[in-house]
């Protein structure tokens, strides 16, 4: 996760970061990442579908990222 934010902030231009949801969004266990998205240009964390569809495409592409090997694809390894 700290390596698909440092993509995030990037491509958001510092805006969003990614967090996990400290409690699960229903009764039900906490699945998968229960991921919140920081606001840093308003201060607000927000559940992640709440993201317009081209806000929600960089999320992906960011954590897509990282499941890939170093070097492909033409990442910035900096990031």
């Amino acid at each position: 996760l700290i390596r698909a934010n440092r993509r995030l902030l990037v491509m958001s231009g510092g805006q969003y970061e990614l967090v996990r949801a400290k409690e699960a969004e229903s009764n039900r266990a906490q699945s998968g990442l229960d991921l919140q998205v920081t606001d840093h240009y308003n201060g607000t964390y927000r559940n992640v579908r709440t993201l317009s569809g081209g806000e929600s495409f960089k999320a992906s592409l960011s954590l897509a990222g990282v499941c890939t090997k170093p070097g492909v694809s033409g990442w910035n390894s900096s990031w």
